[in-house]
């Protein structure tokens, strides 16, 4: 309910454009978590765009502390690998790839160009 909620349009349109994907476990995962269970999923099985999202996420409930904790822990504080690092640097060429001809965002230039770069070297 809440995810339609979420989704659907309404009237002049939607109040915020919120992605159910991008979460852990994705679709299948539920919708609101306790930390414990987050915290295990991106200790086990968190992939390098997970992570670009977590340096960017915000807590919307909750106390604000404890998600600081774990978002300055899974971003900052554990070691990137070289293959997670190249990982990073690939999903910035396959969005340019998936790119229509007026997509101002991930066609070379745009704003993914900047923000890819600026948030792996937050990483490192």
């Amino acid at each position: 309910l809440f995810g339609h909620a979420m989704e659907d349009r309404m009237g002049r349109g939607s109040i915020a454009r919120v992605d159910l994907r991008l979460r852990p476990y994705g679709s299948g995962g539920e919708i609101v978590r306790r930390l414990t269970p987050v915290d295990r999923y991106y200790d086990l099985y968190a992939e390098p765009w997970e992570r670009l999202a977590l340096l960017r996420s915000r807590r919307i409930a909750g106390p604000r502390l404890d998600w600081e904790k774990l978002r300055i822990h899974h971003v900052f504080e554990r070691p990137i690998s070289d293959h997670t690092l190249a990982e990073m640097i690939a999903i910035r060429s396959r969005l340019g790839e998936a790119a229509d001809g007026d997509d101002l965002k991930r066609l070379p230039g745009g704003i993914r160009d900047i923000e890819f770069p600026v948030q792996i070297l937050q990483i490192v």
